[in-house]
């Protein structure tokens, strides 16, 4: 969360000791696998045509409800079949790299998929959103 405007910027180390914050991470998992599998059901989509990207939660103290602690990397803006604007995840940075969006890079790369990061901290995310609610587009669609 480095270069952001959030009042608490803990690091990886941090949140790694945080046993609650870990828990509530596998609790939200849980819950994305769960509609990830009716999805497939429902869709008729295969797994292996999904791309997982990473996303932290924090389950707010007022509801038993996540929301997403990072940034939401899935809440971007698909402009076309080969450009994803998705909002910048301040995710951990590791030999000086933010692990969160090298992996979505090299996901959406191996699908011909370039992305253009979009900072939307402070007007999207602390808010509750992200890049697609504070979005609108026109997208053409392709058969």
């Amino acid at each position: 969360m480095e270069h952001t405007a959030a009042e608490h910027k803990p690091t990886a180390a941090e949140l790694l000791a945080d046993r609650k914050f870990l828990s509530g991470n596998e609790t939200a998992a849980g819950h994305i696998d769960d509609m990830v599998r009716v999805m497939l059901t429902e869709t008729g989509l295969r797994p292996d045509e999904l791309i997982r990207v990473p996303v932290l939660f924090q389950e707010l103290h007022t509801f038993p409800l996540f929301v997403a602690f990072t940034p939401g990397i899935p809440n971007g803006l698909s402009v076309n079949e080969h450009l994803f604007m998705p909002p910048d995840p301040h995710g951990p940075i590791v030999r000086g790299r933010d692990v969160f969006k090298e992996v979505t890079e090299r996901a959406l790369a191996a699908n011909q998929v370039r992305v253009r990061w979009v900072d939307d901290f402070g007007w999207a995310h602390q808010g509750g959103g992200e890049v697609h609610c504070t979005t609108n587009a026109w997208r053409a669609v392709v058969r």
